[in-house]
C-alpha cells in the first residue's frame, strides 16, 4: 500500500510474482509514488516488494529442482501429504497446478497412474479435456506423483504433449550396455558440475573428476550405474578449473561402476528410468557449449 493507493501481488506459474493494481489490472513495475501518496508506505512498500522478488526467484529454483527429482525418481506421496504440501500450499500451488499428477496404487516406479489429473485454480481436479473429474484427491487411496509420458498410451501423451515437450526423450540402443550417441559433443564445465540436485554424482573416487554417475534400479531390484564420461575433466576441488569446455564421451551402464555391465542392458531398464538417464545428456548436449 501506498496510503490510499494499495497494490496486489500474486505469482505466475514459474513462482514469478505478479503486481496488480486494486482494479485488477497487472502492472509491469510497481509506480512511483505521487504527492498524493503517503511517503513513508510507498518506501516500505518498495522495501518488500524487492524482498518478495528476491525470495521468490530464490524459492522458484528450489522447488522447480524439487519437483523434478520427483519425477525424475518417481516418488509417490499420500494424499495427505500431497494435499497440504502441494495442491493447496499458498505458494507451491502456482507450479502444482500447471503440473500433471497420478494417482497410484502404489508406489512401485513401474505401475502406471489409476487416475490422471491436475489441478484447476479452485483445486479441482481436471482431465487433459479440462473437464472436471469425479474425484476426490484429498481422501483418495494410494499414492501421489507426477505422471511420467512413458506411463501414457499414445493419445493421452497427446493430449497432454504441451505439458510433458521437456521429457520427450527417445531411447537409447537397447540391446547394449553403453551408448556413443553423445560422444563429441562439447559442453560447458559448470554444467557437469551443478548435476547434483538431478540425481548425478561426481564424487566417483580420486581428486580429478572425469565422470557422473547415478544409481539405477532394475525392475527385478538389481542395483546398477549410469555412468556419462567426459574430457578433460576437472580436480574435485573448488575453483574454476574444469568449468571450461569438456567433451562427452560413453554412457554406460555398470554393475562396478566403470565397466559396462556384462549381463545386463539399457533395454532392462523400465521405460520411466530409461528416459530419465537419458535426460540430463540430452539436455547438457541441446545447451552445448554455453
Amino acid at each position: 500500500t501506498f496510503g490510499e493507493r494499495r497494490f496486489r501481488v500474486g505469482f505466475d506459474e514459474k513462482l514469478k510474482p505478479l503486481l496488480r493494481d486494486a482494479e485488477g489490472r497487472r502492472l509491469a513495475a510497481l509506480p512511483r509514488p505521487t504527492k498524493a501518496d503517503d511517503p513513508e508506505s510507498a518506501k516500505a512498500a518498495s522495501r518488500h516488494w524487492a524482498a518478495l522478488r528476491k525470495d521468490a526467484e530464490a524459492a522458484a529454483g528450489l522447488q522447480v529442482t524439487r519437483l523434478e527429482a520427483m519425477l525424475a525418481s518417481q516418488r509417490r506421496v499420500a494424499p495427505g501429504v500431497f494435499w497440504p504440501f502441494f495442491a493447496a500450499h499458498p505458494l507451491i500451488r502456482h507450479l502444482a497446478g500447471r503440473l500433471v499428477w497420478g494417482l497410484y496404487p502404489d508406489g512401485a516406479p513401474a505401475t502406471p497412474p489409476g487416475h490422471v489429473f491436475r489441478l484447476a485454480e479452485d483445486l479441482s481436479p481436471t482431465d487433459a479435456a479440462d473437464d472436471a473429474l469425479a474425484l476426490d484427491v484429498a481422501a483418495a487411496e494410494g499414492v501421489v506423483g507426477l505422471v511420467h509420458p512413458q506411463h501414457l498410451d499414445p493419445a493421452a501423451l497427446a493430449a497432454w504433449s504441451g505439458l510433458f515437450a521437456d521429457y520427450e526423450i527417445a531411447q537409447p540402443e537397447r540391446g547394449g550396455a553403453e551408448t556413443l550417441r553423445f560422444d563429441g559433443i562439447r559442453v560447458g564445465g559448470r554444467r557437469l558440475r551443478g548435476l547434483r540436485p538431478q540425481g548425478w554424482s561426481t564424487d566417483t573416487g580420486g581428486e580429478h573428476v572425469h565422470a557422473v554417475q547415478r544409481p539405477v534400479a532394475l525392475p527385478d531390484g538389481t542395483r546398477l550405474v549410469a555412468v556419462l564420461r567426459f574430457e578433460d575433466g576437472f580436480w574435485h576441488r573448488p575453483g574454476p578449473e574444469g568449468d571450461g569446455i569438456q567433451t562427452l564421451r560413453t554412457l554406460t551402464l555398470s554393475e562396478t561402476g566403470w565397466r559396462a555391465a556384462a549381463t545386463h542392458r539399457f533395454g532392462d531398464r523400465d521405460p520411466v528410468t530409461a528416459s530419465e538417464v537419458l535426460r540430463t545428456p540430452s539436455l547438457l548436449a541441446a545447451a552445448g557449449d554455453a
